[in-house]
């Protein structure tokens, strides 16, 4: 009986240590699990926060893209209305040449056909002196 007694306490004594054994590990495994779900719920929290601001960053991207689009538009239209200032002008100032050429050509003719008249006088005057100095001279 006495026997029986010891046997008894030893194997409740080894059956306490195996509850007590599994009870820690239990609660280990169970702190571990509980870790885990707060680690989820942290990266899950995470995971929509960075959805959040990926979507913004998209948002933002195209955006950009308009606003570029937007510019690459008002680029080539202040090019082209460049283009037709410099060519209006160009033309205006090619204009003002040739009516400037003509008028100097004109003003040109003029001097010439002043100078042909002194000229013609000139000589029309030398010749009667010429005249009278051989007409005074055999006189």
């Amino acid at each position: 009986m006495k026997l029986l007694e010891v046997v008894l306490g030893v194997l409740t004594l080894v059956l306490l240590g195996l509850t007590l054994l599994f009870a820690f590990l239990y609660m280990s495994k169970r702190n571990d699990l509980k870790n885990l779900k707060s680690d989820y719920a942290l990266l899950s929290f995470n995971l929509d926060n960075q959805n959040k601001a990926l979507k913004a960053l998209e948002l933002k991207t195209n955006d950009y893209k308009l606003r570029q689009k937007d510019l690459e538009v008002a680029l080539k239209a202040s090019k082209e209305k460049i283009l037709k200032d410099y060519k209006e002008k160009r033309s205006e100032i090619k204009k003002q040449a040739s009516t400037r050429a003509i008028l100097e050509a004109s003003i040109k003719k003029e001097t010439i056909d002043k100078n042909t008249c002194v000229v013609n006088s000139l000589q029309s005057l030398e010749l009667e002196t010429i005249k009278d100095l051989v007409e005074g001279f055999y006189k």
